[in-house]
């Protein structure tokens, strides 16, 4: 087994901190880009590495060692959703798709890699991201703004921002960046912003 730090065509489990229920309470960018994979991907608790170690430990050494199941450990949920194991497969292949047709500009100043991160995982659901300030000769329908606050609605954006939004899109809407990963998390398509 090797431990990684970034999700990979390689990896087979992301290994969560989990409650008594097996729901992620401080999920991390690998887990909601797991549940993005189209792939079956294992989402496990701590607990299924402990218990992996402990059968192993206790194997006889000429057997080829002792297996866990995972479905024990499976997570079933996060903050925003609990999303029971035997659902994993099709919420996965809804998920996919999930955010196909929606534009987003983050806003994330002093996080790159959370911008990155978090572009990452909208264009694994189908997302388009645009860049906040990059012209374009073409105003577009409308897009989601994300930025990197904690609290739901955000704070406004700077006067700049806001005047580059409104010549770039017809509506647009603010949100936090746990808005976007509710939505993945439920596996609902957020409405469109309402056009003026």
């Amino acid at each position: 087994a090797q431990v990684v730090d970034e999700l990979s065509s390689q990896v087979t489990h992301v290994v969560c901190a989990a409650s008594e229920g097996r729901r992620v309470m401080d999920p991390s960018f690998a887990f909601y880009q797991a549940l993005l994979e189209a792939r079956a991907i294992w989402v496990v608790s701590v607990d299924w590495v402990f218990e992996l170690a402990a059968t192993r430990a206790r194997s006889d050494a000429a057997t080829e060692g002792g297996w866990v199941s995972e479905r024990r450990f499976e997570i079933a949920g996060d903050l925003f959703c609990a999303a029971y194991p035997d659902q994993r497969l099709a919420l996965r292949t809804q998920r996919v798709g999930l955010l196909r047709g929606f534009v987003f500009c983050l806003y994330m100043p002093d996080r790159a890699q959370v911008k990155r991160k978090a572009a990452l995982q909208v264009k694994a659901a189908g997302g388009t991201v645009r860049d906040i300030l990059r012209t374009t000769k073409d105003k577009a329908p409308s897009c989601f703004v994300v930025t990197d606050s904690d609290s739901e609605p955000p704070a406004s954006l700077p006067p700049a921002k806001l005047s580059w939004l409104r010549r770039q899109f017809y509506a647009f809407e603010i949100h936090s960046i746990s808005w976007l990963f509710a939505c993945m998390s439920r596996c609902e398509r957020p409405r469109p912003p309402p056009l003026p």
